[in-house]
C-alpha cells in the first residue's frame, strides 16, 4: 500500500485507545487515515471480496461523528472513480462522550476489472466536526460464492 499522508498533522500523541497515537478531526482536518494502494494482478477478474472497515471512535460533543465516513473509492489509471461507497462510523445516535467506543462495517467490492487500477481508503470528517479515531483497520476477505 502507500501512505498518501506521511505526515499528518492530526496524528496525536496521549490517551489512545491502544499504543500512543491517535488521529484527531475538526473543522480544518476532515480527511485522515488516508492509504492508496495498486491493485495487484492477482484480483483481477474477482467478484467474491469484501472490505471490512474497523476502528474506535472518541466524541468529544453528542454525535460529533454521526456524519463521518469510511470511504473507498476505486479508480482507473486516469484517476476517474469506477467504483465509490461510503458508510457511517457511528450508526445511532445517542449522547454518549468521552469514552472509546468500536466501530465495523463493510463493504462488497464489485468485479474487479483489468480497468481497476487504484484503491484508496479513508475517513471523511464530512461535518468538519471535532472527534477522534484510534486503530483504524482495513480487512480484505475473499468468501465462497454459491
Amino acid at each position: 500500500y502507500k501512505n498518501t499522508n506521511p505526515k499528518p498533522k492530526n496524528i496525536i500523541s496521549g490517551n489512545a485507545h491502544s499504543g500512543d497515537y491517535y488521529l484527531k478531526f475538526h473543522k480544518d482536518n476532515i480527511y485522515g487515515g488516508s492509504f492508496e494502494f495498486i491493485i495487484p494482478d492477482s484480483l483481477i477478474g474477482k467478484k467474491n471480496i469484501y472490505l471490512k472497515f474497523s476502528s474506535f471512535y472518541k466524541e468529544e460533543s453528542p454525535n460529533s461523528a454521526k456524519k463521518a465516513l469510511y470511504t473507498i473509492d476505486i479508480s482507473n489509471i486516469n484517476g476517474k472513480t469506477l467504483f465509490y461507497k461510503a458508510s457511517n462510523i457511528k450508526q445511532v445516535p445517542d449522547e454518549i462522550t468521552g469514552q472509546w467506543r468500536k466501530s465495523e462495517t463493510g463493504v462488497k467490492l464489485p468485479l474487479i476489472t483489468d480497468q481497476h487500477h487504484s484503491i484508496k481508503l479513508y475517513i471523511w470528517n464530512k461535518e468538519k466536526s471535532n472527534f477522534l479515531i484510534d486503530d483504524f483497520n482495513l480487512d480484505f476477505y475473499e468468501y465462497n460464492q454459491e
